[in-house]
């Protein structure tokens, strides 16, 4: 062999590997209560906060570079996962708690914060004079985020009684569920035959967070007074995956081949919901209040969802024969957007006599699901969904009227009593209200040419309402309010279809 030949290098390898794990949880508990409690007279307060905080943070980074006179080859993988959990209840309650006369106050506040960020870096260059380079440089990243909070708790067969006096059941509930994860992947080779792939193999962002003001599946009973049952959930989430641009080149004399991939999903579950009554059995969820002037509401928001998938890919070879690929696979999803004043499936509300109200007002959707029954007096009912509101109070301050679903799937029973049901938005489907006894009205946004109506059985004041495709049978209401016209039943029958 000549002296020219043995100095050559001939086969040069290198190889870089990089992988971070990071996973964080936190759980929470303001006050938990167990067995039978009992608070003897006068103005008794009980009250839990909890705070979970989870944040993980994982990064990953791989360089290899090579140089050889025949055959070079470099690879570089780097991979990044981050999972965050966070867990907070208020007030939980899984006994029998009973209160004296006087003022009882029940509050519990939530706040649940989940955070998962991830990066990942992959380089590989390989150089050979003259022969064969490769470079491959591959990357990964995952990020998880899983946020739970919730006000009260109040468990299945679990129950909470207040004697007389102007008692208060409050819970609220916020939660916020981020989560990111980044990618930059790079592979250049030079050489007479040159092969390089860049590829990110997966990218993979997921966020769910679930927010309940009141969560219950057991009893929630209120004597005389004028009783409050209050439930705001508020949620936020955002999941971002974002492969940067994802290169690789190629350089040779003869051959060169370049090929470049990216892989990136997103996607968010986020469900808000103001009183979640109810649970898997039957019968499970009751809320009854006692005599006086009772207002039971359920606020549910759902301030921000956004799921983002980004991803670029570049692929450049050049030579006397070349190829070059380049392709991304991108998809960002939202799974859940739910946010609903008061969830009544399985359920049951019951408000006994006095001049009561009930309010449910969501983002998605105002009050769904079960009986509601507003008893003897003077009711009201408010129901709409919701267009702005406060940030610091979960106050009300708009509704969207055009948008469906104040009612759905649910039964409305007014009772004795003058009542008032007062829909800020479209209703949904299968809903129905029933006025009973007394001069009862019903209010609806719009106008009266966005509806169709028609009269059914006279002796039930029976009339079918339709709008979009959603639909609500009224039963026993005697006056009808549309935008700023006012129609009777009578009016209703007599022409039959307006």
């Amino acid at each position: 062999m000549s002296e020219g030949l043995s100095n050559l290098s001939w086969l040069s390898t290198s190889e870089s590997q990089a992988l971070s794990n990071t996973f964080a949880t936190s759980f929470d508990i303001g006050i938990d209560l167990i067995g039978i409690q009992k608070t003897g007279k006068g103005k008794n307060i009980v009250r839990g906060v909890a705070f979970a905080d989870a944040n993980a943070v994982s990064d990953a980074s791989a360089i290899a570079n090579n140089e050889s006179d025949l055959v070079a080859f470099a690879f570089s993988g780097a991979e990044a996962n981050a999972a965050s959990s966070s867990t907070a209840v208020g007030l939980k309650n899984s006994g029998k708690l009973r209160t004296g006369k006087d003022r009882d106050v029940f509050r519990g506040i939530s706040f649940a914060n989940a955070v998962a960020g991830s990066g990942s870096l992959s380089e590989a260059t390989a150089a050979a004079e003259f022969g064969l380079a490769v470079a491959v440089a591959e990357s990964r990243a995952t990020a998880y985020a899983d946020a739970f909070a919730v006000g009260v708790h109040n468990a299945h067969k679990a129950v909470i009684k207040t004697k007389s006096g102007g008692d208060v059941i409050n819970g609220r509930a916020f939660a916020n569920a981020n989560a990111a994860a980044v990618t930059g992947t790079r592979a250049f080779v030079a050489g007479i035959l040159a092969e390089s792939q860049a590829n990110v193999n997966k990218i993979d962002v997921a966020t769910s967070l679930t927010v309940l003001g009141i969560n219950n599946s057991g009893k929630l009973k209120t004597g005389t007074g004028g009783d409050r049952i209050r439930g705001v959930a508020i949620g936020n989430g955002g999941a971002w995956a974002d492969a940067g641009i994802t290169v690789a080149a190629a350089i040779a004399d003869a051959a060169a081949s370049a090929n470049a991939t990216a892989t990136v999903s997103s996607r968010i579950s986020t469900i808000a919901i103001g009183l979640n009554n109810g649970g898997n059995g039957k019968r499970q969820g009751l809320v009854k209040t006692g005599k006086g002037h009772d207002t039971v509401t359920g606020i549910g928001i759902v301030d921000s969802a956004n799921a983002v998938a980004n991803a670029s890919a570049a692929a450049e070879a050049h030579a006397k024969s070349s190829t070059s690929t380049a392709v991304t696979f991108t998809t960002a999803k939202t799974d859940t957007i739910e946010a609903i004043g008061i969830n009544n499936i399985g359920g049951v509300i019951e408000l006994d006599g006095g001049k009561d109200t009930l309010r449910a007002y969501g983002s998605t959707y105002g009050l769904i699901g079960g009986k509601v029954d507003l008893g003897m007096g003077d009711d009201i009912l408010h129901a709409g969904i919701i267009k702005s509101y406060e940030g610091s109070t979960g106050k009300v301050t708009s509704f969207h009227q055009d948008q469906n679903r104040a009612l759905e799937d649910v039964r409305v029973l007014g009772g004795p009593g003058d009542d008032t049901f007062i829909l800020y938005s479209v209703f949904g489907t299968n809903a129905l209200l029933r006025g009973g006894a007394g001069f009862d009205q019903l209010q609806l946004p719009g106008n009266i040419d966005q509806y169709s109506i028609t009269v059914g059985a006279t002796d039930k004041k029976e009339v079918f309402i339709e709008r979009n495709g959603a639909s609500l049978s009224v039963q026993g209401v005697e006056q009808f309010h549309i935008g700023n016209q006012a129609f009777n039943f009578n009016d209703l029958a007599s022409a039959q279809s307006i």
